[in-house]
């Protein structure tokens, strides 16, 4: 009989179920984590992660942000650099304290939250980002979460996909792996 391993994966509006990731896919994430372990340079880690991440879970686009909200306009660092960023990268800095995923005051550091968990919020589906970047852009369906938070510094990894919800299953994978991530 193969071991799976449990894992709940909490969220801001509801209480998930406990999700049973497969051994292949635990395998799987346990080589990414020891890859992670390999890296001494941050450069390195702004490849690997996203690399590691889209292979783990299935996205459109994967990100590694490193953002500073302590500015009057907040400093975004995409990795990688998408092709559109000279084109959007203005309306995604200016308005990125509208993304739920980085409501301190919410959301807690490994906090594993989706664009569907805020389907029903006025706020976030009348937002300037929400329209100007993703929509434009074509991104219904993002899952992300904070693997790191320094004073007004924010480590954050973003899965995106045009039209396919996450599953159970990629939530709980992403919450097993992010402390992982910022450690």
């Amino acid at each position: 009989m193969a071991a799976a391993f449990a894992i709940k994966s909490a969220s801001l509006l509801f209480s998930s179920p406990v999700v049973r990731l497969p051994n292949s896919i635990l395998i799987a994430a346990l080589r990414f984590i020891q890859q992670l372990g390999g890296a001494t340079k941050l450069s390195e880690l702004r490849a690997m992660v996203p690399a590691g991440l889209g292979s783990l879970v299935s996205s459109d686009r994967v990100s590694m942000d490193e953002i500073d909200l302590s500015r009057e306009r907040p400093k975004v660092i995409p990795s990688p650099v998408p092709a559109w960023w000279r084109r959007l990268g203005e309306v995604h800095q200016k308005y990125v304290h509208e993304h739920p995923l980085f409501d301190v005051e919410k959301i807690n550091c490994n906090q594993v939250i989706a664009f569907s968990d805020y389907a029903c919020d006025a706020k976030w589906n009348s937002s300037t980002l929400y329209h100007e970047y993703y929509v434009s852009l074509g991104i219904r369906c993002q899952l992300g979460v904070q693997v790191s938070r320094a004073g007004t510094g924010i480590t954050s990894v973003s899965f995106s996909r045009a039209l396919r919800d996450f599953r159970p299953r990629d939530r709980a994978l992403v919450a097993l792996l992010s402390p992982h991530i910022g450690n």
